[in-house]
């Protein structure tokens, strides 16, 4: 009696205890394919400092402001076009870019700009790079509108 009743015990906590804390699989495939893809943005979006992300620009780069139009008014760095990231008009914009080409992505932060980044690898971009700390924090030249 002391036996059935330790059992009935332990499967009953057991059972709390699974109930709790569901075990969820993930096939293995599954999690392969998603360590891949997360590999693969890291090699196709890359972070650069200031000083790096300048040395990179040249009059025929791909490089765009993801800030709105006002904000791109006050200040942006040359050669710059602005494609608002929370505009209408985004991925119309984006799709006259060569994906094959390196594209370079700034905006106030580094947020907006890190979010557009992601689209841009999500339409398959192969060499994305985002400035670190965003336009705020950028040293080099800007232009500004009076």
């Amino acid at each position: 009696m002391k036996y059935i009743f330790s059992l009935v015990l332990f499967l009953s906590f057991s059972g709390v205890a699974m109930a709790q804390f569901p075990v969820i699989m993930v096939p293995e495939k599954a999690k392969s394919q998603a360590q891949l893809d997360s590999l693969r943005r890291l090699k196709s979006i890359k972070m650069l400092a200031a000083n790096d992300f300048e040395k990179k620009l040249k009059p025929n780069t791909q490089l765009i402001d993801v800030r709105n139009q006002e904000e791109f008014d006050k200040a942006h760095i040359p050669y710059a076009q602005n494609f608002d990231f929370e505009g209408p008009n985004f991925l119309a914009l984006v799709k006259q870019l060569n994906p094959s080409k390196p594209v370079y992505v700034y905006c106030r932060t580094g947020k907006r700009s890190a979010k557009a980044a992601h689209t841009l690898d999500s339409l398959g971009f192969k060499k994305i790079y985002t400035l670190q700390d965003g336009i705020a924090k950028y040293p080099g030249k800007t232009i500004s509108k009076p």
